[in-house]
């Protein structure tokens, strides 16, 4: 009970640090306008982790953020839900959830995945859990879907979301999911472009895991997706120029010169694939960027692809988190 008034008090702080702090900043840029606007075949957002629940001051930190990209006038092609975005997967939270969203214009196109947190619909197991996730996914993004993993097309680029069949805290995937993700990835590297693979959870050992995982030292395939985690990477390293984007650890952001202080990275490379790892936005943290309230926005162009860090609730980059992954 105390740690949890603790948290609440800091990330009320942390906030208000952000939104007072924004306007003095001397590498505060207001709007979403991509580095090359004339160049830029893709645009999207990502938030993880919102953790919505019953209470104002969780709403109200979702909402700061959804009205950040209101306010621009360069929408992205897409703002992509990294999963987790209700506390316990509850209807209550999935209307606050789909309220919130709905009042605001934040991108031509909105995306919204299934975490860990999205299936623990109190006793009534993963199969309400599930309805729940695919009604109001077509409630908040217009579209609708047949099972908890999906693929998608924006302006000729391919994005990909597997997801965990079980409610539990590490991923259990399926053999028909995995043959389905092979053959989308077959499919998606047909014109030879960037493929982004979206994911909850991350690929095992990577991002300083098991450490970065509530410190779960004991089993190294914590916080990651389990046992089938090594058929998963063999699968997205066959292919040129996969982006393999995740949440679920709850890290702040690192770069190069941070990295090894603080034990992980936020952008891995193995072999040609990318690990991309998303702050936790709902919560402050202990390692990286402590701020709550971030997101990755990724500007994809010809020959590269541009990971910025944005501070939705402040309203402005953080330039000393921009990685350029050439492709």
């Amino acid at each position: 009970m105390i740690v949890s008034i603790l948290n609440a008090i800091i990330s009320i702080f942390m906030s208000a640090v952000c939104i007072v702090a924004a306007p003095f900043h001397l590498w505060a840029k207001a709007d979403y306008t991509p580095v090359d606007s004339k160049k830029v075949k893709l645009t999207f957002a990502t938030m993880s982790d919102v953790h919505l629940d019953d209470t104002y001051l969780r709403k109200t930190i979702l909402e700061l953020g959804l009205k950040d990209l209101d306010n621009s006038k360069y929408k992205p092609d897409a703002l992509i839900f990294m999963g987790d975005n209700t506390d316990h997967g509850y209807l209550e939270q999935y209307k606050a959830f789909a309220d919130a969203v709905s009042k605001y214009d934040v991108a031509k196109r909105i995306h919204m995945m299934l975490g860990n947190h999205d299936t623990w619909t109190e006793d009534t197991g993963v199969i309400l859990a599930h309805r729940y996730y695919k009604h109001y996914y077509e409630k908040v993004t217009g579209n609708s879907i047949d099972n908890v993993y999906s693929s998608m097309t924006i302006n000729g680029y391919h994005l990909i979301t597997i997801s965990s069949e079980a409610d539990w805290t590490y991923a259990v995937i399926s053999d028909e999911q995995i043959r389905w993700l092979e053959n989308e990835m077959e499919i998606a590297s047909k014109d030879g472009k960037p493929i982004f693979v979206m994911c909850h959870w991350p690929i095992n050992q990577t991002h300083g895991l098991p450490v970065t995982f509530q410190d779960h030292i004991e089993d190294p395939m914590s916080g990651g997706l389990g046992e089938q985690s090594d058929r998963i990477k063999e699968i997205l390293q066959k292919y040129k120029n996969v982006f393999y984007i995740t949440g679920h650890i709850h890290n702040g952001v690192t770069n190069d010169r941070t990295a090894s202080r603080y034990g992980y990275s936020s952008v891995e490379k193995l072999g040609g694939l990318t690990l991309v790892n998303c702050p936790s936005y709902q919560f402050f943290t202990d390692r990286g960027v402590m701020i709550n309230g971030t997101g990755f926005v990724f500007e994809v162009y010809e020959n590269e692809v541009v990971i910025r860090l944005r501070s939705y609730i402040g309203g402005f980059w953080l330039n000393n988190y921009k990685f350029t992954i050439d492709v």
